[in-house]
């Protein structure tokens, strides 16, 4: 952020303490800001924007203890309200919030005339009580493209408000030359060992999809799971599980192409180590219906690993979707205890709202990061097969 050279705006973004008694703006936000457009009879329309990010980030990252986001709604309507009294027309609310929030906010928050979102990771267009609200989905697969049609009678009258918006694909954009020197540059310094390549991806591609990790089972996802697994496997770890929103790059490795260290970092950016937990049978139950609580698709889907089978109905209640859960092919005990392994994020937060493993007892914590202990299984110790 200190780098850009572009405002960001965060209104429920705060940080706890600082000089002043109310919870300070998060260093190098903006509350909010306004522009001006002229219109062609001469005057011009002042427009307000503002930013919101969704409470929920201290459950989906680890935004730092001093950090806090506030609820959403008051924030909108102060800006709002302090937009209007700086003689803002027309109000844009920039938000990093899910398609619900958004449309709760629509409803909530008169005065807003266009909700730009984020979060959802498909693109979204839909107008919710006379307010547009824009997505567009995720990696800059779409740009947006808002157009404003301004009209004011006279030149003194009330201001007459036309909008359209329209999504363009990427997939055919030709690359900037100055990102490309940024990229070149990186790319250059990569070492022969990131280059490395670690197997040949056999018949079948591989992917790493989005809608896949988040919806339903994937090699990828098992592929980590067993590796973490693997990781643990002197201390007589059972199985491993990690969530789909782990897993971050949304691409297909064609059937006989090599898979790279560098692909496995770019795959799993966050530095995120191996945590080894010790769980009921009841509390392993209750965990993974945490991670299957939230309706798909979900950054919290489970993918799990070699001996452990899990058989759920996602159009059960919340919390009551696994209708069969075993270990090595035997129903798991509810009493009896079992060596777990999962991300760290489920550990330092209660990731994704998984308390269960949150307040677990923990026996290990690696040093090493999940990259790098997929990068380091040696053949054979997957049943998902590669040809080396």
């Amino acid at each position: 952020m200190s780098q850009s050279k572009f405002p960001w705006l965060g209104s429920n973004v705060r940080e706890t303490g600082g000089p002043a008694p109310e919870k300070p703006l998060f260093h190098n936000t903006m509350d909010h800001d306004t522009f001006d457009i002229p219109l062609p009879d001469g005057g011009s329309v002042k427009v307000g924007v503002f930013g919101l990010c969704t409470p929920a980030t201290p459950q989906l990252s680890q935004p730092g203890k001093n950090v806090i986001f506030e609820q959403p709604h008051e924030h909108a309507d102060r800006c709002v309200n302090e937009l209007k009294g700086m003689g803002c027309e027309f109000i844009i609310a920039l938000t990093h919030l899910s398609l619900m929030s958004d449309k709760q906010l629509a409803e909530w928050c008169p005065g807003i005339n266009v909700i730009l979102g984020g979060h959802d990771h498909d693109p979204f267009l839909l107008v919710h009580r006379g307010v547009l609200i824009a997505k567009c989905g995720q990696n800059a697969d779409h740009l947006g493209v808002l157009d404003l049609f301004l009209q004011r009678s006279g030149g003194k009258g009330s201001l007459e408000i036309n909008h359209s918006f329209k999504f363009l694909t990427t997939s055919m954009a030709a690359a900037h030359p100055s990102v490309l020197q940024v990229v070149d540059k990186w790319q250059a310094s990569k070492t022969d060992q990131e280059d490395e390549v670690l197997c040949m991806i056999g018949d079948v591609e591989l992917s790493s999809r989005t809608n896949e990790l988040r919806t339903r089972e994937n090699a990828f996802g098992c592929l980590v799971a067993d590796a973490m697994r693997w990781t643990y496997r002197e201390q007589g770890c059972q199985a491993a599980i990690i969530n789909g929103g782990f897993i971050r790059q949304d691409r297909s490795y064609p059937a006989h192409t090599a898979l790279t260290k560098t692909h496995v970092s770019e795959e799993m950016p966050f530095t995120k180590r191996v945590a080894l937990l010790r769980l009921t049978g009841r509390a392993l139950r209750q965990g993974l219906e945490e991670m299957l609580r939230p309706p798909p698709p979900t950054s919290s889907f489970p993918h799990v690993s070699e001996g452990l089978h899990v058989v759920y109905s996602p159009s059960a209640p919340a919390l009551s979707r696994i209708q069969k859960l075993e270990m090595d092919g035997k129903e798991v005990d509810p009493d009896l205890e079992y060596l777990i392994a999962v991300s760290e994020f489920y550990i330092l937060v209660a990731g994704d709202g998984v308390e269960t493993f949150h307040t677990a007892p923990v026996q290990h914590m690696k040093d090493s990061l999940i990259r790098e202990h997929v990068a380091a299984c040696p053949e054979g110790w997957s049943p998902i097969s590669f040809v080396s």
